[in-house]
């Protein structure tokens, strides 16, 4: 089994297409999101590492923001024709995805937010986590909601 620091592998995991400009991101448009279920996250996890790919999300991934419920969020946010040229070779991709990858690349997507479940009992990165530098997070997290 892969895992990635940080993020829960048995929970949903949201897709929304983006369009890039220089240093800005801003969603394609509202009700285009895809909800990846939780069963099928771990097999795509697992074989994006299988094919080498796992950086797709590891590079970009960062804690971008909170939901209106508290939960946070680990995102990464390859470009999206990159990111569909690797789905298009893997069988855990839902055939109902990889549509939606087409029909938002047309619609003028050039980047892909994936938004994973975060574990914030776990740390992201391989050094520990301090309780204080984790409710230091946490703080700038709420504050910035």
């Amino acid at each position: 089994m892969t895992k990635i620091k940080g993020v829960f592998l048995d929970r949903p995991v949201e897709f929304t297409p983006y369009i890039n400009s220089g240093c800005s991101s801003r969603p394609i448009n509202e009700g285009h999101t895809y909800i990846l279920e939780a069963k099928f996250v771990e097999p795509f996890i697992n074989e994006l590492d299988e094919l080498n790919q796992l950086a797709l999300i590891k590079e970009t991934l960062q804690s971008l923001c909170v939901k209106t419920d508290g939960t946070y969020l680990l995102t990464a946010f390859p470009e999206l024709v990159t990111f569909k040229s690797v789905a298009l070779r893997m069988k855990s991709v839902p055939n109902d995805l990889m549509a939606a990858l087409i029909k938002w690349e047309a619609l003028g997507a050039n980047e892909v937010n994936i938004d994973f479940v975060q574990n914030l009992s776990e740390p992201t990165h391989d050094e520990p986590m301090t309780p204080e530098l984790q409710a230091a997070i946490i703080d700038v997290l709420k504050r910035h909601h």
